[in-house]
C-alpha cells in the first residue's frame, strides 16, 4: 500500500492522541453494538418463529468486547512501530495523488470494502438510528486503523 504522509494540519494528531481517540472510536461503536443488539433482543424479530435465538446476543456481547481489547492491545503495540515525533491525520486517507498503481487499487478496493462492511452494518438491526451510528462508528474505525497501519509502515 501507499504511504500516507505525515502532515501537520488541524486535523493532524501525534501518535498516542491519534490511538486514544481511536480508541473512543472503538468503544463508541462497541457501545453501538450492544445498544442496537439490545433493542434487537428486546423488540424481537418479526417473522422469527423461535425468538429464544435472540438469547445468544450477549454470548456476541462477550465476544465484542474480547475483539475491541485485542483490537486496541494490538493497535497499541504496533504504536511502538511508529516514531515518537510522527503526526498522523485521517484527511490523508482519501488523498490518492502521487500513489502507484498498486497504492491507488488499494485504497480503492479499501474504501469500496469499508462501503460494504457500513452497508451490512446499518442492515443489522431494526432500529434504523443505532444501525447508522454503529455503521458510521465502524467506518470511521475502519479509517483510523487504516491511517495507523499506514503510519506503522514508514
Amino acid at each position: 500500500m501507499g504511504h500516507i504522509p505525515m502532515t501537520k494540519g488541524n486535523t493532524s494528531m501525534k501518535k498516542w492522541t491519534f490511538w486514544m481517540i481511536m480508541c473512543l472510536v472503538s468503544l463508541a461503536n462497541g457501545a453501538c453494538f450492544f445498544a442496537a443488539s439490545l433493542s434487537s433482543m428486546r423488540a424481537g424479530v418479526s417473522g422469527v418463529e423461535h425468538q429464544a435465538a435472540l438469547l445468544f446476543i450477549p454470548l456476541l456481547w462477550i465476544v465484542a468486547v474480547i475483539v475491541i481489547a485485542l483490537l486496541n492491545a494490538c493497535t497499541l503495540i504496533q504504536g511502538r512501530r511508529i516514531r515518537r515525533e510522527s503526526v498522523i491525520t485521517l484527511r490523508s486517507v482519501f488523498d490518492l495523488s502521487g500513489l502507484s498503481d498498486k497504492a491507488h487499487a488499494d485504497r480503492v478496493l479499501f474504501f469500496g470494502a469499508s462501503a460494504v462492511l457500513m452497508l451490512f452494518a446499518y442492515s443489522l438491526f431494526a432500529s434504523k438510528l443505532l444501525s447508522s451510528a454503529y455503521a458510521l462508528t465502524g467506518g470511521l474505525l475502519l479509517l483510523f486503523l487504516y491511517a495507523w497501519r499506514q503510519a506503522a509502515r514508514c
